[in-house]
């Protein structure tokens, strides 16, 4: 593992100047991240950071909007499935279950995800397939809260056969309604401790 640019005699140092997930490797007296984490800089700053390495291919959100020192992870799925099949699919073959986003950052990382991937569509684990307009997380069962992340016109349940949410680039990444019955790509999420 590389070590950070921080000299340090023990663990506590390190770990004021680096964070949490940092210790000091003797006898050469410089930082390093814990097994399992790798360092970073973080954004518009020269502070480096010990940030979760990702795991079976998924990708890592930092919860930022928690005490808990865990994160969200999230897998893009490069099979074109139906919503049943893909939320079967997070579940059995992901050890997860379709992600679930009601927050901006979450969404942008998302958002970015897919372009980097050149992914046009990708299943969320929303539907209004038991109440048409009642959009309902699959994995929690909550309502969705918030409207702010569909894109313009939608949801509009097209022909009465759109019932199934994807985060979508076709316009801005905004969220869309499509036929539960269609194929396309998903998001599997799962937290760390699974």
């Amino acid at each position: 593992m590389p070590l950070l640019d921080e000299s340090c005699m023990d663990d506590f140092e390190c770990q004021m100047k680096v964070g949490d997930n940092a210790i000091c490797r003797e006898p050469i007296g410089m930082c390093k991240c814990r097994e399992g984490y790798y360092f970073e800089t973080g954004e518009g700053s020269s502070r480096m950071e010990c940030l979760k390495l990702d795991v079976d291919g998924y990708r890592i959100f930092p919860n930022l909007k928690s005490d808990s020192k865990t994160g969200l992870y999230f897998k893009l799925v490069h099979l074109n499935m139906d919503f049943e099949s893909a939320a079967n699919h997070c579940i059995r073959a992901e050890g997860g279950f379709l992600a679930e986003t009601e927050d901006g950052e979450t969404n942008r990382f998302l958002r970015e995800y897919m372009r980097r991937n050149k992914v046009r569509s990708a299943y969320l684990g929303l539907s209004d397939q038991v109440q048409e307009g009642n959009w309902i997380w699959q994995n929690t069962g909550q309502k969705l809260k918030s409207s702010q992340f569909w894109k313009s016109g939608a949801p509009d349940n097209f022909n009465d056969n759109e019932h199934c949410a994807t985060i979508t680039n076709e316009i801005d990444f905004g969220w869309d309604d499509i036929p539960c019955d269609k194929q396309t790509k998903f998001f599997c999420q799962r937290s760390e401790t699974n």
